[in-house]
């Protein structure tokens, strides 16, 4: 039988809970940041190397990533008409 090996880049399960625990202890001290200056703080500090999109899909799997709900356009609503003349 043949054992596959890892993947080399595949996202360890360490690595997984240091960027999780990197985002607790920032959430602790009152700071919020977006995940891609997280993500170059947590290279500077040697939490974790990983990319942007990574601590990304992590942070968004683990329900941290809030999201960005704005009010529904109202494009191709048409336009409302006056009902009489100067009646704007």
């Amino acid at each position: 039988m043949i054992v596959a090996a890892p993947k080399a880049n595949r996202l360890l399960a360490e690595e997984q809970e240091a960027i999780l625990a990197y985002t607790e202890e920032l959430r602790r001290c009152g700071r919020t940041v977006s995940y891609r200056i997280q993500t170059y703080e947590m290279l500077d500090l040697g939490v974790a190397a990983v990319s942007e999109s990574t601590v990304y899909r992590v942070l968004h799997d683990a329900g941290l990533v809030p999201s960005r709900a704005t009010e529904p356009s109202k494009k191709g609503t048409g336009f409302v008409q006056p009902n009489a003349l100067h009646d704007h």
